[in-house]
């Protein structure tokens, strides 16, 4: 009997790339998968689009009110009936051979509770500028991953064992500003299983970066932190057996993300230079320059805002000019 794999979507103001996301689903080499889409309230025309869709392994369910990606998947695991779940953001693309790819490495080892892939970012034209070849074996994932998120996590699927066990995402971080919330929950799987990437000759699964994006619309200083909050808490429990949440001390953890706040107290312009950073990776020109511009708004006798600026300026007239001369 063929394994079914269950593909929950959050949806919020998606439209403009909603089909092409579905329909590189609905492509798959690999068939036997339902896909669940919650609408979360958007106000552009992704509503009408998830209406129109006509297949039947689509099942479709909405939001009157917007109530976060984080409240919006775990809603969606109530829908998942598959024996294996594989993520997908309403923005991005999968190649065809993800599922088979991904499926092929659970049965290679039954022991392997996470998968994620190589994964690529895209631009809003669907043009790569980036590629990420992951590590893939579970020692080298989790002898790093206490440091870096080791997962493009839209790219993982998991077996349905591990939501049984370690339960959604922990809603406490709603309290937290929605920081790193899917971090956390890598971590937390990593501690009771196996996890592992694939290397798959082509890029399986493609990040797009645009402006409007679900995640960096919400970026400031406490998302910034995000990383950090789930590491202390990975700490908790590997040095206590468990952690602040666990335990529901909310106000000691809510204590130490005003500590990791400090320095952007201190200096306003520090969360305008790394938000400049962000968007220069991913190569948001526009929104690198005007945080960068920011910067030395709220911190004018700071030169490295200049610098930051200056930076900003010469790489992003230097991309715009070899984009243009190559597609000539």
């Amino acid at each position: 009997m063929k394994k079914l794999i269950s593909v929950p979507i959050p949806v919020f103001n998606a439209g403009e790339h909603l089909n092409q996301s579905i329909n590189s689903i609905l492509n798959q080499s690999y068939q036997n998968f339902e896909i669940i889409i919650c609408d979360d309230g958007s106000n552009d025309n992704s509503r009408s689009i998830i209406q129109s869709l006509k297949d039947s392994r689509i099942k479709v369910c909405y939001n009157e009110e917007n109530i976060g990606v984080l409240k919006t998947r775990n809603k969606l695991f109530k829908y998942c009936k598959g024996d294996y779940i594989a993520f997908q953001d309403a923005d991005d693309l999968s190649h065809p051979e993800r599922f088979i790819v991904q499926l092929n490495a659970f049965m290679r080892d039954p022991d392997l509770m996470l998968c994620g892939t190589n994964f690529s970012y895209i631009n809003k034209k669907s043009r790569v500028f980036y590629t990420e070849n992951v590590d893939e074996t579970d020692t080298g994932i989790k002898n790093k991953l206490s440091e870096k998120n080791m997962f493009q996590f839209p790219s993982i699927m998991i077996d349905t064992k591990v939501l049984k066990s370690v339960g959604g995402f922990r809603e406490e971080f709603r309290q937290l500003g929605n920081i790193s919330d899917d971090y956390d929950w890598i971590l937390r799987i990593s501690e009771q299983f196996k996890v592992g990437n694939v290397n798959y000759n082509e890029t399986l699964y493609y990040y797009r970066s645009i402006p409007g994006s679900l995640t960096r619309s919400q970026f400031g200083a406490s998302r910034l932190i995000g990383h950090q909050i789930a590491q202390y808490l990975a700490k908790q429990r590997i040095a206590t057996g468990t952690d602040d949440l666990i335990l529901h001390r909310m106000s000691n953890l809510l204590t130490v993300k005003e500590k990791l706040l400090e320095p952007y107290l201190t200096d306003p312009s520090l969360v305008y230079r790394k938000l400049a950073a962000s968007f220069m990776f991913n190569r948001l020109f526009l929104q690198a320059i005007v945080n960068s511009i920011q910067a030395i708004w709220k911190n004018p006798l700071t030169f490295v805002n200049y610098r930051t600026l200056q930076y900003c300026v010469r790489k992003s007239l230097a991309s715009i000019f070899l984009e243009s001369t190559s597609s000539n």
